[in-house]
């Protein structure tokens, strides 16, 4: 679980060069991340519990985008090599 205070911010880099970028008051959950294409093994979840999040996909997503998705209480969404932004209020 990945969380931001108030006034924080917060930038992962994933080994496949996924790009999550979490504003202020955000919590993210990383469900699943999977990298061995050599193996074929690739995946990622995430889910947006609360607050602001930038997505730019990395090559999980390129090479097998029905393998990732993001997670928010209201939606999911399919990702097939996109960048996008996503705000998530608290319930």
């Amino acid at each position: 679980m990945l969380r931001t205070g108030a006034g924080g911010s917060l930038g992962l880099l994933l080994k496949d060069d996924t790009s999550i970028s979490l504003g202020p008051g955000s919590r993210l959950s990383l469900d699943h991340f999977r990298f061995a294409p050599a193996q074929g093994r690739l995946g990622l979840v995430v889910r947006l519990v609360h607050g602001t999040m930038a997505f730019v996909s990395g090559l999980v997503a390129k090479l097998s985008p029905e393998s990732v998705r993001v997670e928010t209480p209201v939606a999911t969404v399919g990702v097939r090599g996109t960048t996008f932004l996503v705000k998530a209020e608290e319930q």
